[in-house]
């Protein structure tokens, strides 16, 4: 590894806590479903991002400025129209509020008030800027234009245990909900019996979503960014993902490390024989915002990051992982290690953000998780976040929404055979105080008029 730079003390990966049943059962009684939603993070979380380049956004002052990112342009009760980077401005951006829809009701009312501002943009699609008061729950002081009509890319987020992952993967596939991509059936299960006998299916699902990753990177040519390469994405790092398979199988790996690599490795084209010492990506990416535009390379080994997650607890494909709580010119340096780049010059501060956008996206929300409460069950089970980032051609955003929506729940409750409810996590409870000073900042005496 990098021996001459800076060692972060890195944010190590963490047992995943599993709330008892009993006491989320008690709190939904009195909360009831839809309000239990409002208030926790819920398993069956399925949230949306919609995002359209032809729309633009600036603030309604002289001179025009570009609005940052994640900035509300409007706030409705299912969701959020903000901003969002793209080149040297900013577009519009749909995103459902987190934690998500829990339930058929909650997925009708999100798909319909979504519905509801697509159209009222449409109607003002008339290549002259118009302010965001005018639409529903509008706020003040932002231009918005566009001459066509609204027409987003989709991504979908979804929470599912990794037990779950084979079966969701297929689900997906079968229903036309998601492109998605992995290893072929049997290999998943058959890697992990080279590496432990009688492998669990968390192991089993880990290994699927870590081949997908793998897979996704053996290839020489040129992509725009890391994120466009991985079509389910997780949110949730890989050191936390592997906690969340049987502590006997951790320790079984961590002892195992060569075979665990080589399991993982196999059969890979790019490296030859030496094939686990070759990054993860070996793809040539771009980085093009705010006018900052130049090529790099992230030259992160398989080995580093297989080894990284399952014995020393860090995914080294994040910033997290990789530089930990290293600040200023220490935790740059640290993320610039086996990054191949030529940036333009710029300052410190400037530079530090550029890096930080680069490793963006890939484990963004850390040891973040959803919970499954299944009724049978004394404890909950995790769930890893994953994001859906490509929607098959031509296939409008409601119907992709409420397919994968189905899906999710086919497979988690095998078909209605093992029902789960919703469990309440202090992730949940500190996203709920967030929604509420949103709401409370935007309230529409404070909005303008």
């Amino acid at each position: 590894m990098h021996d001459h730079l800076p060692q972060p003390r890195r944010e190590q990966a963490l047992p995943v806590a599993r709330p008892t049943r009993a006491g989320l059962m008690a709190l939904q009684s009195a909360a009831g479903n839809r309000a239990m939603g409002r208030l926790l993070s819920v398993q069956r979380n399925v949230g949306i991002e919609l995002e359209d380049s032809k729309w633009s956004v600036v603030t309604d002052t002289r001179p025009r400025k570009r609005v940052d990112k994640g900035v509300p342009i409007a706030v409705r009760d299912e969701f959020q129209l903000q901003a969002e980077d793209a080149g040297t401005g900013s577009v519009l951006e749909i995103v459902s509020h987190p934690p998500g829809v829990m339930d058929p009701g909650g997925l009708e009312a999100l798909i319909r008030q979504i519905g509801e501002t697509i159209t009222q943009l449409d109607k003002r699609a008339t290549g002259k800027k118009f302010r965001a008061l005018k639409l529903k729950d509008g706020c003040k002081g932002f231009l918005l234009e566009s001459k066509d009509p609204f027409t987003p890319f989709a991504q979908v987020t979804v929470g599912v245990p990794l037990a779950r992952i084979p079966q969701l993967f297929a689900a997906l596939t079968q229903a036309r909900a998601a492109v998605v991509q992995g290893p072929k059936d049997s290999w998943p299960h058959q890697a992990a019996e080279r590496i432990v006998d009688s492998p669990s299916p968390d192991l089993t699902g880990l290994i699927h979503l870590l081949r997908s990753y793998l897979v996704a990177g053996d290839r020489g040519d040129s992509a725009r960014t890391l994120k466009g390469l991985v079509r389910a994405m997780s949110r949730t790092d890989f050191a936390t993902l592997f906690t969340m398979i049987p502590a006997d199988e951790q320790r079984v790996i961590r002892d195992r490390q060569e075979l665990w690599v080589a399991a993982l490795t196999d059969e890979l084209a790019m490296g030859g024989d030496d094939r686990a010492s070759a990054p993860v990506f070996s793809q040539h990416l771009r980085y093009d915002n705010k006018g900052i535009t130049f090529g790099h390379r992230n030259h992160t080994s398989r080995r580093d990051w297989l080894e990284g997650m399952s014995a020393r607890g860090v995914d080294l494909l994040t910033a997290r992982g990789k530089a930990g709580f290293l600040e200023g010119g220490e935790r740059a340096e640290s993320l610039r290690a086996g990054i191949e780049w030529a940036p333009p010059k710029m300052g410190p501060a400037q530079l530090l953000q550029v890096l930080e956008e680069i490793h963006e996206g890939l484990g963004a929300l850390g040891p973040r998780v959803d919970q499954v409460a299944h009724r049978d069950e004394p404890e909950s089970t995790p769930a890893a976040i994953i994001e859906l980032r490509e929607i098959p051609d031509g296939l409008d955003w409601r119907v992709a929404l409420r397919r994968i929506y189905q899906c999710v729940h086919d497979v988690i409750s095998q078909e209605g055979q093992h029902p789960f409810s919703y469990v309440r996590t202090a992730d949940g409870e500190a996203r709920r105080r967030a929604a509420g000073k949103l709401a409370d900042a935007l309230s529409p005496e404070k909005k303008g008029s």
